[in-house]
């Protein structure tokens, strides 16, 4: 069994995370209002499901929805990472070690979700904020190119739950 090493853990304060190109991020304004125009951060919200995408400038942010859950990045390889949503869990020293326990990624729930990255270089934030203004944020290293997304909601046994989405590139 190898180890699993998580990134920290990144929390909201109550709205959507996003995964936005480091390029793209001072185009964020999350909560600002610019001329009586929805916000960024309300655009976020209206995602319903647990992913979608919006358009920032010339990019695409990735949309954590659904529900304010702390996140963190497990890199599995150059080309496949996962974002492990904590839905419960007794504390997050456990969550690698019951992540060994989850099916392939092969047969995890396809969203039809695909997402073309320009750059390496990525902030994962409370979309709340603008980039950068909250300290719950995650800075991120993914390969250029394009990837595919799965989702699996992850409950090994009653005392775990866990919403996994894989970024995997094709």
């Amino acid at each position: 069994m190898s180890r699993i090493d998580l990134s920290k853990w990144v929390e909201s304060d109550g709205g959507p995370l996003i995964l936005l190109e480091k390029d793209s991020s001072n185009l964020w304004r999350g909560h600002s209002k610019i001329d009586q125009q929805i916000t960024d951060y309300d655009r976020a919200c209206q995602i319903e499901d647990y992913l979608g995408l919006l358009d920032v400038g010339n990019s695409k942010a990735l949309v954590l929805n659904d529900e304010p859950l702390s996140t963190a990045y497990w890199k599995i390889s150059s080309e496949i990472g996962v974002f492990v949503r904590w839905v419960y869990a007794k504390h997050e020293n456990e969550i690698p070690n019951i992540l060994v326990q989850a099916p392939e990624i092969d047969s995890w729930e396809k969203t039809g979700i695909r997402i073309t990255f320009s750059t390496e270089n990525f902030i994962l934030f409370d979309s709340a904020y603008k980039a950068g203004e909250s300290e719950a944020s995650l800075f991120l290293q993914l390969s250029k190119g394009e990837y595919v997304i799965k989702t699996l909601l992850f409950e090994p046994n009653d005392e775990f739950s866990l919403i996994l989405h894989s970024l995997k590139r094709v």
